[in-house]
């Protein structure tokens, strides 16, 4: 009984730990799905109209989606499939 109580916890921990990873492997797809949603308008203006004003306005006032998108190579290597690998 106690070995197969202990088999279940086992079992447990290890569902647990993979539906973490799983998880943890959409976060980069989360964050560029709320960038673009932020930057959406600019990106139109920039297509629209490309100024220099315009560009400097966009990274100014949208620093964190700017941040999070020239980021993005280093969350998908963190969080991505090149992490799911070594699991």
């Amino acid at each position: 009984m106690r070995l197969l109580l202990g088999v279940m916890r086992n079992v447990q921990q290890q569902v647990v730990v993979a539906g973490k990873s799983s998880c943890k492997r959409w976060l980069p797809l989360l964050f560029f799905a709320l960038a673009l949603a932020d930057l959406q308008q600019e990106f139109r203006l920039l297509l629209d109209h490309f100024t220099t004003t315009s560009l400097l306005y966009a990274i100014r006032h949208h620093l964190l989606a700017v941040v999070v998108m020239i980021s993005l190579p280093s969350l998908w290597h963190h969080y991505g499939l090149v992490a799911s690998r070594h699991l």
